[in-house]
């Protein structure tokens, strides 16, 4: 091998300067060998070791030893073994070995979506709102925060509400502070939104729809929503119309705020011991009998603290006397890999814990 590897490089030097010039330099090489001999099978082996590709990089001692090994099978069985793997990975170290199981394949991508498919709904959701069977994931997470939103409007939070488009009789929904009359200024609510002022609910309030049946060809950027809504220099201006979705302004000032309130209130600085829940009439919990204690607990089957760091004192002492440069970037490769296989494997115990009844029977 080493004198292949020599002889390309010769011939590379000594090569016309017109060759060189061109943005492309290859060299071809022909093999001329009896099919099925040990010739053939000794060629095939150096070819797929990446020696007629690439440089030959450093080799150790144990390596050259393992090369000559296999050079001798292949002579002796007339073909190559499988899984042989480059020396060199065309200029990024070794191949890593943890390649074939890499978590990010198309075909773990359409698992991953077929299992989507079969989520139930994300709560919190009414009762009334429970997904349907046959609803896509999508309309199950448009029940959801249509559920949500009447929730937030029944805690009198903020005021969520519906209208029409005075020019064509749109429908879409608008939401502002819990107000104090029917158009004065807003009242009490618990943390402030994006685009919406306080001063009355006709300047203030802020227009939205969450379906995607409801999104117009082309989509439609505004809605009037009273007749004398006026621009700064007085035309007649719509109302931007927004989309209440992950990404939206709206939909993650909602999502933060409920989340900061729930952290300051249950959180580990302020801890509740105790607190009353009310259930409507119709609730199952009101069947079990007068007084139901409902308990709510945060659970992380597979915390940080689980994962290995990403250099273990063994990784480390390997790295420190790998004799080559080649050696030292498959060795981080590998332990970055295996890193991202251990996240992989964290967040399938973290959906397998989150979505299987009987963990949270047994927890009970």
């Amino acid at each position: 091998m080493d004198s292949i590897d020599q002889l390309i490089g010769r011939v590379d030097r000594l090569s016309s300067a017109g060759d060189r010039k061109g943005a492309k330099r290859t060299i071809a090489i022909w093999r001329i060998l009896l099919e099925g001999s040990q010739e053939a099978a000794i060629a095939d082996l150096v070819s797929a070791l990446g020696v007629f590709d690439s440089p030959l990089p450093p080799l150790s001692p144990s390596e050259l030893t393992e090369v000559q090994a296999s050079l001798g099978q292949a002579a002796i069985k007339r073909q190559i073994t499988r899984g042989v793997s480059p020396l060199a990975g065309k200029g990024t170290g070794l191949q890593t070995r943890f390649a074939s199981d890499d978590p990010f394949t198309l075909r773990r991508a359409s698992a991953e979506y077929e299992s989507w498919h079969e989520q139930p709904c994300p709560a919190p959701a009414m009762m009334n709102d429970r997904a349907r069977p046959n609803d896509t994931p999508i309309r199950k997470e448009e029940r959801a925060i249509g559920a949500w939103l009447r929730a937030i409007s029944s805690s009198t939070d903020f005021d969520v509400g519906g209208r029409v488009d005075k020019e064509d009789g749109y429908g879409f929904q608008t939401i502002w502070y819990h107000g104090v009359g029917e158009r004065g200024r807003a009242g009490d609510s618990p943390f402030l939104l994006p685009g919406a002022s306080r001063d009355n609910w006709m300047t203030g309030h802020v227009p939205f729809i969450y379906r995607r049946s409801a999104i117009t060809a082309p989509p439609r950027k505004g809605v009037f929503t009273d007749d004398g809504e006026r621009s700064a220099e007085g035309s007649k201006s719509a109302r931007p119309l927004h989309f209440l979705d992950h990404g939206g302004d709206l939909h993650d000032a909602l999502v933060h705020g409920y989340s900061t309130g729930v952290m300051e209130q249950f959180g580990l600085t302020k801890p509740v011991v105790q607190t009353s829940v009310r259930f409507p009439e119709g609730h199952p919990a009101r069947d079990i009998g007068p007084i139901v204690i409902a308990t709510v607990v945060s659970l992380d089957p597979f915390p940080d603290e689980l994962l290995p760091p990403l250099w273990s004192p063994a990784a480390n002492e390997i790295l420190a006397s790998a004799p080559t440069e080649a050696q030292r970037k498959s060795l981080t490769a590998d332990r970055r890999h295996l890193q991202v296989l251990l996240r992989a494997i964290q967040r399938r115990v973290r959906l397998e814990v989150s979505y299987s009844p009987s963990v949270g029977q047994d927890l009970a």
